[in-house]
């Protein structure tokens, strides 16, 4: 097993045309904390642009989303990625993020990082970030028996209702619906944000790791969509979408539903991506989810100038 110290010798910085992109998303899909976020091609989508730190012959990588400001590189976290650190193909591999965390302040003036729960770094403070994970490893009727009183209601109202969820949303449609509701009040996120967010959404459905649901009604106008990515291990909620009246009929409990009730009994992990709202998160955790922190990582020899 490679001490910390011999790990730093082993540790390179590459930039992006420097990365095997075969050996790389290679090391993704065997890494024990494998996400969709870390793959070379993914990060292509949303990253303006990328680097990254790998270890021997990419048994374990880091990759590095950057931007320029004055002519200096700053590490940030793209939009559509929750979490993004050191991705490990051996548990050993996990204790040495201090070692790849060191090489980062040496090459970027600010990082701001999101690191996956596995990373806890022994040297750097971070501060804890709520996210909602519900195994679907059982059968649908006892997930549905962890279900909050609340929850029953709001899909018993969805059915009163006729709503029927269907596969094949337009994710142009449920981009439309966020934009007109939640997202009005999200004034960071600008047009080449959600040209982005489709554009990824079209490579990922090629790919076969994207699928989009609508709730519709009778008369069959969608009132409500969820956009999911799956990797070999999660199925992510990464975006929604939805009118007044799909919230008056509770159609987006009943798009979670029923995507519960049709993956129930695999090994997949439902991640909802969040939430520090506390009104999404009970929401996720009226589904039985779980409580699960990842980490905010803020290094980098100007670190001290932001506060976070």
């Amino acid at each position: 097993m490679q001490t910390p110290t011999d790990a730093g010798t082993m540790i390179r910085h590459l930039r992006n045309h420097e990365i095997d992109r075969t050996l790389w998303d290679g090391c993704i899909t065997h890494a024990l904390n494998q996400r969709i976020y870390g793959y070379s091609w993914y990060l292509d989508l949303v990253c303006d642009d990328w680097n990254a730190l790998v270890l021997g012959d990419y048994r374990a990588v880091f990759p590095l989303p950057f931007r320029r400001k004055a002519g200096l590189r700053y590490v940030y976290t793209p939009y559509f990625v929750q979490q993004l650190g050191l991705f490990c193909t051996s548990q050993e591999q996990f204790q040495l993020v201090d070692d790849f965390i060191d090489f980062i302040r040496k090459k970027y003036i600010l990082a701001d990082i999101y690191l996956q729960y596995e990373i806890f770094p022994a040297k750097y403070p971070v501060v804890a970030r709520d996210n909602f994970e519900l195994p679907l490893d059982a059968v649908y009727p006892e997930l549905a028996s962890r279900y909050s009183d609340n929850l029953k209601r709001n899909l018993r109202n969805a059915l009163k209702h006729n709503l029927r969820v269907l596969p094949h949303a337009d994710p142009g449609a449920i981009i439309r619906m966020f934009r007109q509701g939640r997202g009005a009040g999200i004034d960071h996120w600008q047009e080449v944000d959600y040209q982005r967010f489709r554009r990824l959404f079209h490579e990922l459905e090629h790919r076969g790791h994207a699928r989009a649901w609508g709730a519709y009604t009778p008369v069959n106008q969608m009132i409500a969509g969820a956009v999911f990515f799956f990797d070999q291990k999660h199925m992510i909620l990464i975006f929604s979408g939805v009118t007044a009246e799909g919230k008056d009929q509770s159609a987006i409990p009943l798009i979670m539903d029923t995507l519960i009730r049709e993956m129930a009994g695999s090994t997949l992990v439902l991640d909802f991506e969040g939430s520090m709202d506390p009104g999404l998160a009970r929401f996720y955790a009226s589904f039985g989810a779980s409580l699960q922190h990842y980490w905010f990582l803020r290094t980098g020899i100007l670190s001290f100038l932001k506060k976070g």
